[in-house]
């Protein structure tokens, strides 16, 4: 592949990945959670205060929440995919340069 090429390619995917951001980005923006913009709490509440629900009195523990997220399974995910695309490219490469 000349370099010509390879720049041709490279400069469309990038074109695409801006597109698709962009475009992705239009949709989130127009996104309202509340009607004319105002919260429709208006009371003013102590959010370490206890909470009654269904019956039972719960109370904030000290802390930060957890919501769940695994963030080392993510980081090793996509490293694992780049790993994965690496090889795929360093083998596609091997196999061009065999066979010309």
């Amino acid at each position: 592949m000349t370099s010509r090429t390879f720049g041709r390619k490279a400069l469309a995917a990038s074109a695409l990945a801006v597109v698709s951001i962009l475009g992705v980005g239009g949709v989130a923006s127009a996104q309202d959670q509340h009607a004319g913009g105002e919260s429709p709490e208006r009371e003013s509440r102590d959010p370490g205060a206890p909470t009654e629900v269904l019956g039972a009195q719960i109370s904030r523990q000290d802390g930060l929440p957890v919501t769940g997220s695994d963030v080392v399974g993510l980081v090793a995910l996509g490293a694992g995919a780049v790993a994965v695309g690496t090889g795929a490219m360093a083998v596609s490469r091997r196999r061009r340069t065999a066979s010309a």
